[in-house]
């Protein structure tokens, strides 16, 4: 019996005696580190994530065109047309985490006053109140007037922290996409007194030492994407494969792998006793999990090392009750 699905390509799965009741192999059965991916590709994706709470779009004018990893989401018209997630992710991650996404530019960059900064993520709010009305994370493309390339913040409450922005406007090629993420930890990312980072293709861009209040407010009920505050700030880039994690990554190397950070284990019921074996085919190091009283497995949990990009196979072995 062979299983494929969406998170991992294929295993073999041996069972012996009759069928099992209840199946699921390569199912994210315990998302500790990444606790939201979407792939943006279309309107049914943006509602039922990979991973976390869902996705809503907002209005009527939206496209999903080609991205990096297959399609993503694309506002075709000004107002309120853009993708949200409960702001409830980011208000649990007030201390650390990261948020990173693929941006495929249909333009060079922002120009100001017609399709001028791009909220990668936030809202793309101008003036003297702009961190409190840009949300609790966000991250932007400035268009030389709200700032130069790409840059981003974090704020609860009075206090908020946000890295400098880049000394050159960042030009992108037309559809070629590019990487982006915003990184925080209020106690230092990675050892070093950087709190926030914003990174481009795996390299840092921006960073500050400023702190702010994690025990701070949840500033609105979600987090957006996907919006430009003037006329023509619509049909400019296409957003993809957003995901969000509770701890501040400093490597992207993973970057290219669409399903990377995801738990390698499955479920089954109605099988008595069931004994999986996790094999990283790559290494040939092989796990054996003997489940008793649970109906859950996570082979990485039960010491399968595995790296980006290694293949990995599962063996079911028991009898149906």
């Amino acid at each position: 019996m062979s299983i494929c699905n969406k998170i991992q390509p294929c295993f073999r799965v041996l069972l012996l005696g009759a069928a099992l009741a209840s199946l699921s192999i390569g199912q994210a059965t315990n998302a500790a580190e990444l606790v939201l991916w979407n792939k943006l590709d279309s309107k049914f994706t943006i509602e039922n994530s990979e991973v976390g709470p869902a996705g809503e779009v907002i209005g009527p004018d939206a496209d999903y065109e080609q991205a990096y990893h297959g399609y993503g989401y694309v506002r075709k018209a000004t107002g309120d047309n853009y993708v949200q997630f409960p702001a409830s992710i980011i208000h649990n991650l007030s201390f650390r985490g990261t948020i990173e996404l693929w941006i495929n530019p249909k333009v060079p960059e922002p120009i100001p006053y017609q399709y001028g900064l791009f909220a990668l993520v936030g809202q793309p709010v101008a003036g003297p109140t702009v961190p409190a009305n840009r949300g609790n994370v966000y991250l932007l493309w400035g268009d030389t007037v709200t700032g130069t390339g790409l840059y981003g913040g974090v704020r609860f409450d009075d206090a908020w922290a946000e890295t400098p922005f880049e000394p050159t406007q960042f030009v992108a090629t037309v559809g070629v996409p590019f990487h982006a993420a915003i990184v925080w930890d209020i106690d230092g990312i990675d050892g070093t007194s950087d709190t926030v980072r914003v990174y481009r293709d795996g390299v840092i861009v921006g960073s500050t030492s400023t702190a702010w209040n994690p025990n701070g407010t949840l500033l609105e009920d979600y987090f957006r994407l996907g919006q430009s505050p003037d006329a023509g700030g619509f049909d400019k880039y296409i957003s993809d494969n957003i995901k969000v994690w509770d701890f501040a990554k400093t490597d992207f190397s993973d970057r290219f792998d669409e399903n990377s950070g995801l738990p390698l284990g499955g479920s089954a019921t109605g099988v008595f006793p069931t004994v999986v074996f996790c094999q990283n085919r790559t290494t040939g190091q092989t796990v054996r999990i003997l489940l008793i009283g649970q109906e859950q497995w996570d082979c990485e949990d039960a010491g399968l090392v595995v790296e980006s990009g290694q293949q990995v196979r599962m063996i079911l072995q028991g009898l149906y009750e």
